[in-house]
């Protein structure tokens, strides 16, 4: 992951933020030894989740409000104003609270982030336009919303306050379903004119691929 980060790093003139899970630290030294190797690869942000990957729960609140502090202090050791999306995992590993427990866990997680030294909150998979609404609201951070099937169209996120969104694998499906249905095309001898259509050509893929040096 970090020779990745790395060539992404390279590759760009844009600030790079990267999905970290859990930082792959079970320790409070790991935690600082895993976050500077990430901020040596020149990344500038993070998403941070707080949830367990073995038990599949949430951390307790507090425990995850260390661990971000922990983070904070890290960057700022470095002079490093990293960029910290805090993941909020309630609608995916909270299964014993209802609809409204949810909401609630949410955005008192959301305060708690934000005290810790957190720049963002990512209440993934959530997905109800008025939930959306009260966590905007009540929490003096952005949010940052996954795009999953049930959410409000993106003019009503951005009319909301929704400064953020994340899309998964979308882009990757996409492709791979336009490359699905030129391939039917081809088997019935169709689909010439949507090659020759695409605006992206053979010299703009090489200058783009040209431009930059990977190690």
């Amino acid at each position: 992951m970090l020779n990745r980060l790395r060539s992404i790093v390279q590759a760009v003139n844009i600030p790079v933020s990267a999905d970290v899970e859990s930082a792959y630290a079970h320790t409070d030294s790991e935690l600082v030894k895993n976050i500077n190797l990430l901020l040596d690869t020149g990344i500038v942000g993070i998403n941070y989740e707080d949830s367990d990957k073995i038990s599949g729960e949430l951390i307790p609140a507090q425990e995850q409000v260390n661990k971000i502090s922990l983070i904070r202090e890290t960057a700022e050791k470095r002079g490093i104003p990293l960029f910290i999306n805090a993941r909020i995992d309630t609608y995916v590993h909270a299964d014993h609270l209802n609809f409204e427990q949810k909401l609630a866990e949410t955005i008192q997680r959301a305060e708690l982030y934000k005290q810790a030294g957190a720049n963002c909150v990512f209440p993934i998979l959530m997905t109800d336009e008025k939930q959306i609404r009260s966590l905007v609201s009540s929490v003096d951070l952005p949010v940052n919303i996954m795009i999953y099937k049930g959410i409000p169209d993106l003019k009503t996120l951005a009319e909301i306050g929704v400064r953020r969104i994340s899309i998964g694998g979308a882009y990757l499906k996409y492709a791979l379903q336009a490359m699905k249905n030129l391939a039917a095309k081809l088997q019935d001898l169709d689909g010439l004119a949507d090659i020759f259509s695409v605006e992206i050509n053979s010299d703009a893929i090489n200058k783009i691929i040209g431009q930059r040096k990977f190690t």
